[in-house]
């Protein structure tokens, strides 16, 4: 009983952890979309919206390692500086899309990322899809290719380099994922983020 209990408890934590980190992933995408019109004069580029969106947790990362408050386990170098280069492009990419298409739409290409990394963590870890993932995979590949099919006549905001920069985020994003999931097993989460926020900036 206690078990169960002890799983429960960290399935709620968990779920409160992922909602609470949508709802600031959301706020960071508005106020990206926000700072390309303004000030109207002199609009922020992507990159320098990514600089200084990776700096902020370095800021906050580096000391607790100074200060012996974070261990510091780095295994398999290589693929943790694999990990922190996909990351790094896959965040400029979705900047840039967020710059040159609807928020919507660079946010649903983003999101691809759940059936990239499906589909790679079956090529690469040899994890198992299953007959229920397969089939939504392929809805969640239709779905990017309808969108990038619409033409966008709707919006002077959609361009077509900034809808396949929303992709290629997503196939990054879906990338990253499974090599931060290979990662886990010889290196800290502490050192997966230090790594990619270093890479990026």
């Amino acid at each position: 009983m206690r078990e169960d209990a002890s799983s429960d408890t960290h399935h709620l934590l968990g779920t409160a952890w992922v909602l609470g980190a949508a709802m600031f992933f959301t706020a960071m995408n508005l106020f990206a979309r926000y700072m390309r019109s303004y000030p109207a004069t002199l609009p922020v580029p992507s990159a320098q919206k990514v600089f200084f969106r990776l700096l902020v947790p370095v800021v906050i990362l580096l000391p607790l390692a100074l200060f012996g408050l974070q261990r510091v386990i780095i295994g398999r170098p290589r693929l943790l500086a694999l990990r922190g280069g996909l990351g790094a492009v896959m965040i400029l990419l979705y900047f840039h899309a967020i710059d040159n298409t609807t928020l919507a739409r660079a946010t649903f290409f983003l999101y691809t990322y759940i059936a990239w990394g499906a589909l790679f963590s079956y090529i690469f870890l040899k994890e198992p899809l299953g007959w229920r993932r397969a089939p939504a995979m392929l809805v969640v590949y239709l779905g990017a290719l309808l969108m990038l099919a619409d033409t966008g006549q709707s919006s002077a905001d959609i361009t077509w380099h900034g809808d396949l920069a929303g992709l290629a985020s997503g196939l990054g994003a879906g990338a990253a994922a499974t090599t931060m999931r290979a990662l886990h097993r010889y290196t800290s989460s502490y050192m997966i983020v230090l790594t990619l926020c270093l890479f990026g900036m």
